[in-house]
């Protein structure tokens, strides 16, 4: 295992970690020369898996959990086309030599086919997320206000406070946050202020 220093809300400078994460990276792993697998979480690792499994010859492993393209759905339109036309590049020439891609779910899948066909990928669908059945015994409640909840990764500062803003003006609406994260302890504060809103910490 090789540390990379960086991790949610660093913003842009988690970048320079990542060239010293990927020197870093393909060193030890070319300098052992032994395997016959290389397993890449997400795609900001399957750079250095790229050159790693080449020089190796070995089978490269892509488990994408992430859609990359639709994390920059509300930055500059100019700087999205860019990112997504370097994504694209990245992906055409490194998908090439994926063996195996596990996905999360069927949607991240369908938006890949072109390239899972172009290559001729195999795929797997291993889902990282609760089974239907734990809800089973969920109780409706009589409560005539629309309830809007939020559990995961609480790293979406400014969506979760425009959300909040906007529920505050409906009678009807209540937010029921819960998880953990860079921005929970802001979240948590600033919910404190709503009415309609309440912050329930890690579940």
């Amino acid at each position: 295992r090789i540390c990379k220093f960086g991790g949610y809300g660093k913003g842009i400078s988690s970048l320079f970690h990542f060239f010293r994460f990927y020197r870093k990276a393909m060193a030890e792993a070319i300098a052992d020369g032994f395997y016959d697998y290389i397993y890449c979480h997400d795609l900001d690792t399957i750079i250095p898996g790229y050159f790693i499994a080449r020089r190796l010859r070995a089978t490269l492993i892509l488990d994408q959990h992430e859609l990359y393209e639709g994390m920059m759905m509300r930055a500059n339109p100019l700087i999205r086309f860019l990112f997504i036309q370097m994504l694209s590049c990245i992906k055409n020439l490194i998908y090439r030599r994926v063996q195996l891609v596990i996905y999360t779910n069927e949607i991240i899948r369908k938006y890949e086919k072109a390239l899972i066909r172009k290559f001729k990928i195999k795929t797997i669908i291993i889902k990282n997320y609760p089974e239907a059945s734990m809800f089973n015994n969920i109780q409706n409640m009589n409560d005539s206000h629309i309830h809007l909840g939020f559990f995961g990764n609480i790293r979406e500062y400014s969506i979760l406070v425009t959300i909040a803003e906007a529920i505050e003006e409906k009678n009807d609406l209540r937010m029921t946050v819960a998880g953990t994260g860079p921005d929970a302890e802001d979240i948590k504060r600033v919910l404190a202020a709503f009415n309609q809103s309440a912050f329930l910490g890690r579940f």
